[in-house]
């Protein structure tokens, strides 16, 4: 699974915590969560096209 956040994101940072406990219980299963952190101001992503 690919996580886009942001540092400034409220919602992004709340949901790190549960996203890396899936990523704790799934990987022998062969699931892996990486994120991709979007720039470090609100928009950025968008401008980089992620």
């Amino acid at each position: 699974m690919v996580n886009a956040w942001a540092s400034w994101c409220g919602p992004c940072r709340a949901e790190a915590p549960g996203l890396s406990r899936v990523h704790e219980e799934l990987r022998g299963e062969g699931l892996g969560v990486v994120g991709d952190q979007c720039g470090r101001r609100r928009g950025t992503c968008l401008r980089e096209g992620r």
